[in-house]
């Protein structure tokens, strides 16, 4: 992983990377995390700020779990609304969604 004075990378690449973060809290978590990937295909060389969805994906997975709730259900969203790339993570447990929007021409 070498993202040394990257800014920008294409999507794919975001989502490779974030795949093995979901990959190691997959291990950590065993059967008690489950993760549904919902991404538009057709963006995935869109360029996207390097590492923006870490932060969105720890924050789903360290404030859904709970003493009382040791099962976790997050689900991943990436799509284009408008010319515009869209990620939003939904806890289903906890009912919370983070996310961000970036504005960038995709079209």
């Amino acid at each position: 992983l070498d993202l040394k004075d990257t800014n920008l990378i294409p999507l794919q690449e975001e989502m490779n990377i974030s795949k093995r973060y979901l990959d190691i809290m997959s291990l950590r978590f065993s059967d008690h995390l489950n993760v549904i990937l919902n991404i538009d295909t057709s963006i995935c060389n869109t360029l996207v700020p390097s590492l923006i969805l870490l932060p969105i994906l720890e924050n789903s997975i360290k404030h859904g779990y709970s003493y009382e709730k040791t099962d976790l259900e997050i689900e991943l969203f990436i799509l284009a609304v408008f010319g515009v790339v869209v990620y939003y993570v939904y806890n289903f447990y906890s009912r919370v969604f983070y996310g961000t929007t970036i504005l960038n021409n995709i079209y």
